[in-house]
């Protein structure tokens, strides 16, 4: 045993002799490229803080606002901000949450305003009005994407400040929600004023107890059926039929999904204009990218190809508002026109996540697949938005055999086929197989199904 070690340790020395003498060199040499490449590309490696501040007098006299800000943003995570440079950011700081105001992106802003007050608190002061809707409208933001934690802490936020209805916002966030206790107004004040994700616990009490407000009824129905509630969306339903009939009118069934993800994206193609001329500089001028970049995306998606200048602005984008299911869209799409067919996955994992409703967020990843050249991705978000909603009458189903009967690879259009009309009404069966069954050419389900207009589309 003794010898047997001795040689282990002996070879052992050997080998940690040999790797050793592997890695060395003379000192002049350590961490040179054994190819000459470098090993770390131009613009990764760090930057001093004087190198900071030279990219912010750079960028602030060029009106690169957008590259000023992240500039100033990295002296203030190092805690190396002057006082001037401590005022400046304030001010961009300030100005970003208004351009996200206008762009109806409540958490981003709510947060760069929490920036603001905390980096110069003499002047944050005077934001308190501001802030008091900014942290109950990040409340409502993080409640219709289901996190109610931090839901919960920005309501609470809110209450110190003095915000008003915060009470039923906070009752939304918890699993244990007993809002019986309330009283039918302020029922109807609760499913007027939460997002749809956090209604239908309040909307079984507003129906229990009577509630016969038609816009409060529409309303909760949307939410049942969102939230794929049937015994809700049943009971809501004949509630509303109860009315029509006591008032001797009809109304039109509500749409399903009628809170999706409508942004400030959606545009309309008689009114696209033509590009800035100088295109670079338009879109970083102000303190948002988002706010100029976005909307001419939406109009011309050709600016989006897999070269240096879009990685910058998905760079800028994801770090202004990681939040926002446009900007993980753009991501994507840079990701998947470049064959990153991983980071695509991982930033529509989010897009889906961020969004309110489920639903539109898979039918949005389906196109993004679908522009990318993986039509068997986008097939498979078709059937899976269609399962989400499970709904026979939903025209995603038509999408859903389309493709599969193109690529059955991609799943069984007869069993999905199947599935649908085993789901049915019975009087409804005869029609909703026709519809199934119809040609392709005569049958538009993203039209009919899918949310506005979005990036790139």
């Amino acid at each position: 045993m003794t010898g047997r070690s001795g040689a282990g340790g002996i070879a052992t020395a050997l080998l940690v002799a040999v790797a050793a003498a592997g890695c060395a060199g003379p000192p002049w040499q350590m961490g040179a490229p054994l190819d000459g490449t470098p090993s770390i590309p131009r613009g990764v490696a760090h930057f001093t803080v004087a190198q900071r501040r030279a990219e912010v007098v750079a960028a602030r006299a060029a009106g690169r606002t957008v590259i000023e800000l992240r500039e100033l943003d990295a002296l203030d995570q190092a805690e190396r901000l002057s006082a001037a440079e401590r005022d400046r950011l304030f001010d961009l700081l300030v100005q970003r949450a208004e351009e996200f105001h206008g762009l109806g992106r409540a958490v981003p802003r709510c947060e760069d305003l929490r920036r603001a007050t905390l980096l110069v608190p003499a002047r944050g002061k005077a934001l308190q009005t501001v802030r008091v809707l900014s942290e109950r409208d990040a409340g409502d933001a993080w409640l219709a994407i289901g996190d109610g934690t931090r839901a919960a802490n920005a309501y609470r936020e809110a209450d110190a400040l003095g915000a008003l209805d915060v009470g039923f916002r906070l009752m939304g966030t918890r699993n244990d929600v007993a809002p019986e206790v309330l009283a039918i107004p302020d029922l109807a004040q609760a499913i007027a004023a939460l997002p749809l994700r956090a209604i239908p616990p309040f909307a079984q009490a507003y129906v229990a107890g009577g509630g016969d407000h038609l816009p409060t009824l529409r309303r909760a129905l949307a939410a049942a059926r969102q939230e794929r509630k049937g015994a809700l969306a049943a009971d809501v339903q004949a509630a509303i039929t109860r009315l029509d009939e006591s008032t001797g009118t009809a109304h039109e069934d509500v749409a399903v999904g009628a809170e999706s993800s409508r942004t400030a994206l959606a545009a309309n193609p008689s009114d696209i204009e033509p590009l800035p001329r100088d295109l670079p500089q338009y879109v970083l001028a102000g303190a948002s990218l988002s706010a100029r970049l976005l909307p001419l995306l939406a109009t011309h998606p050709e600016l989006l190809q897999p070269d240096a200048r879009a990685r910058l602005w998905v760079d800028l984008l994801v770090a202004e508002d990681p939040t926002s299911p446009d900007v993980q869209e753009v991501a994507a799409l840079v990701d998947g026109l470049a064959g990153r067919f991983g980071g695509a996955e991982r930033k529509l994992l989010d897009l889906v996540f961020y969004s309110p409703d489920r639903y539109q967020g898979m039918v949005r990843t389906a196109v993004v697949w679908e522009r990318v050249g993986r039509l068997r991705d986008a097939c498979g978000q078709r059937v899976r938005a269609a399962r989400w909603r499970d709904d026979p009458e939903d025209p995603m189903w038509r999408a859903a055999i389309a493709c599969t009967r193109r690529d059955p690879g991609a799943g069984d259009w007869r069993g999905i086929r199947q599935y649908v009309l085993e789901r049915a009404p019975a009087d409804r069966r005869a029609a909703i197989a026709a519809s199934l069954d119809a040609p392709e050419g005569r049958i538009a389900a993203e039209q009919d199904a899918a949310p506005p207009k979005s990036v790139g589309r």
